[in-house]
């Protein structure tokens, strides 16, 4: 192969590399099927980071393999830069081929030239490597089912494979995402991970990532060291908000600035607000007390407006924060194409101190996320960190909306496409069990609200039959709520609100948890005047329909 044929091989990949179309060389392959030329998107940090790897594998002549055709800006890296004597071998299963013809994506491939080759196969669960020979780097370019991709990272490592390059990772392949995480080490661009079989321990089971060995990034980002803004609400917060300042402070990331925002309590923490700006001169520190009382969603929306960082942190003025919080959920972002960050959180009590609970998504949620994440709001606030065009393109908290606002920016969230990466490490602490804490005594409420946000957002569900499922189920719960509780000013219970709840249901799917039925009995307890006789039976529902579990596995692709 001639000199002139690689310069331009090479001048054409940093083309597709920069989302732009071939120009020099000359097609004699043509990928088909399903391949994407920007299925992720690809920072200056990620070319720098592809490329440093391939010359690496270059130098040592040993084979390169790449698996799968997802995207055809890694096969030209590939083909680009490794040596023109080192031979280059391409698998992909039937789902993508190699044609001479169709107008889809090409790669630069010269007809003679020996040292790269293709093979199709039916199944890459059957993929072997060649002991006597591994290749030196082998590049994943598919979505593999994370029991396939486990598979094959350990016979690339017990063949004597020496690294394995990756791309992007969120919620919606978790599965993957826990099998990259139980490698001792782990490098990573802004949307590319890379195992160094070299320094990996044993590899766990993939079964149980509990007590699996925890990987140390060593982000390579441009934007890693961007500004996070701390927004803290904060009402009645005396007692508890110097721990969380306490916490702030001892924060591994130091880029922050913090948005304290009161909402009209009657005994103001503006003089611990000054007394922690004095502590870190460093940090901007904003306090800023309403005129009036509005709730949780206009003090958010304050403090967001004042917001100058490039990612949001939320933290709640009771609750608590590891010192690796904020460490880790900016380098979650910048090692992937996410958009929000979470983990579950401590549920401790205020009192002792001790975890009651930890407050997440199991397994099977990430699996199905985001559809499991109608069944229930698992994603706690304070373990949150955003994108500030997550705030440009989904907006503000809706104000309208009373305990349940955060599910309901959830799930707008994911109607704008935004992308969730899940962090499993728990660095949030929530306090339960105090006066003002959101749980208390007012449950009934949050699954009216849960029941309204679902069905505002309930077309995000494709299938049918689990919408409708999924729907009536949060609307006759919340009804039983309202029709099993005597009615006050901290709980808001209304008869009548549970009655329309419940035909509500019935216009959706009168079948689904005896919608009908009830619905008849609520009518006539309610015109026979007999419902303080009868909560107790409506109270028992409430109870037992809220802990029905719901089979995610029946659930179809959707949203």
């Amino acid at each position: 192969m001639s000199n002139k044929v690689l310069s331009l091989r090479l001048r054409d990949a940093w083309r597709v590399l920069q989302g732009k179309p071939t120009k020099y060389t000359t097609n004699s392959g043509v990928l088909q099927g399903n391949v994407q030329l920007s299925s992720w998107s690809l920072s200056k940090a990620d070319e720098l980071f592809i490329r440093g790897w391939i010359e690496a594998a270059a130098k040592s002549l040993k084979p390169i393999l790449v698996i799968g055709g997802k995207d055809a800006r890694l096969l030209y890296a590939a083909v680009a830069w490794k040596d023109k004597n080192q031979l280059l071998e391409i698998v992909v299963d039937q789902v993508t081929s190699f044609n001479h013809g169709g107008n889809v994506f090409a790669l630069p491939f010269v007809e003679d030239d020996q040292s790269i080759k293709i093979q199709n196969v039916v199944d890459l669960s059957a993929l072997t490597f060649d002991e006597k020979n591994p290749p030196g780097l082998v590049i994943l370019n598919q979505e593999l089912p994370a029991p396939m991709l486990d598979s094959i990272l350990t016979q690339a490592k017990n063949a004597g494979c020496e690294s394995f390059l990756g791309w992007g990772y969120s919620t919606q392949a978790h599965a993957i995402m826990q099998v990259v995480h139980q490698r001792s080490t782990v490098e990573s661009s802004d949307n590319l991970w890379r195992i160094d079989f070299s320094e990996t321990e044993e590899i766990g089971s993939n079964e149980s990532t509990t007590n699996s060995p925890r990987p140390q990034f060593r982000v390579i980002s441009d934007d890693h060291e961007g500004l996070v803004s701390i927004v803290i609400p904060a009402y009645e917060s005396r007692p508890y908000i110097q721990e969380a300042f306490d916490d702030i402070a001892l924060q591994t990331y130091k880029n922050w600035e913090l948005l304290v925002v009161e909402d009209a309590a009657p005994n103001s923490i503006e003089d611990l607000v000054i007394a922690f700006q004095q502590r870190v001169p460093q940090n901007r520190v904003v306090f800023h007390r309403k005129e009036f009382n509005s709730g949780a969603s206009s003090t958010r929306n304050v403090a967001m407006k004042m917001a100058r960082g490039q990612y949001t942190a939320f933290l709640d003025s009771d609750d608590r924060w590891l010192p690796d919080h904020l460490s880790r959920k900016v380098n979650l972002l910048t090692q992937s194409c996410a958009d929000i960050v979470y983990s579950g959180v401590d549920m401790f009590d205020s009192d002792t101190g001790r975890t009651e609970f930890i407050w997440g998504p199991n397994s099977e949620e990430l699996n199905h996320f985001p559809n499991s994440l109608f069944i229930r709001n698992f994603i706690q606030p304070s373990g949150v960190l955003i994108r500030q065009s997550v705030v440009e393109d989904v907006g503000l908290f809706d104000e309208s909306i009373f305990l349940v606002e955060d599910y309901d920016y959830w799930l707008r969230s994911v109607r704008q496409g935004k992308i969730f990466v899940y962090d499993p490490k728990v660095t949030t602490r929530y306090r339960k069990n105090h006066a003002s804490a959101s749980t208390t005594g007012r449950m009934v409420l949050c699954y009216d609200g849960v029941a309204r946000v679902t069905l505002k957002n309930g077309d995000l569900l494709k299938d049918v039959d689990f919408r409708n499922h999924v729907l009536t189920k949060h609307l006759v719960t919340a009804a039983f709520g309202h029709l099993g509780y005597a009615q006050s000013s901290h709980n808001r219970c209304s008869p009548k609100i549970g009655y329309d709840l419940l035909k509500l249901a019935c216009s959706i799917d009168e079948t689904k948890w005896d919608a009908k039925l009830w619905t008849q009995r609520a009518w006539l307890a309610m015109n026979s005047g007999t419902i303080p006789a009868v909560r107790g039976i409506f109270r028992k529902q409430y109870r037992t329909v809220r802990h029905i579990p719901v089979d995610l596995n029946t659930l179809s692709k959707a949203a």
